[in-house]
């Protein structure tokens, strides 16, 4: 179950975004389309924690896939505070 269903206007990012599953977000990474992941208990337009953007053009290290660059995105932010898995969106045009 999605905790976003309908897109939302996310005013740090100055996009119209919409909440989708990790199967989704995979094959946009793959396609070259840029990804927003979120800790899955912080609000999207919260004041200390902004949708971060992932994309293969951008990745951190040369040949990352979208579980490596998941995996880092996790072990960095998620907690038992902001929640423990991230949450995926993609931007709507």
């Amino acid at each position: 179950m999605l905790r976003y269903p309908n897109p939302i206007y996310s005013n740090s990012l100055k996009k119209k975004i919409k909440q989708i599953n990790k199967t989704q977000a995979r094959k946009l990474y793959e396609a070259g389309e840029t990804v927003y992941l979120l800790p899955c208990l912080c609000r999207v337009d919260g004041i200390w924690v902004s949708p971060y953007p992932i994309d293969k053009e951008h990745a951190v290290w040369w040949g990352d896939s979208f579980d490596s660059d998941v995996l880092s995105f996790t072990n960095y932010n998620c907690c038992s505070e902001l929640g423990k898995y991230p949450i995926f969106f993609k931007e709507i045009k």
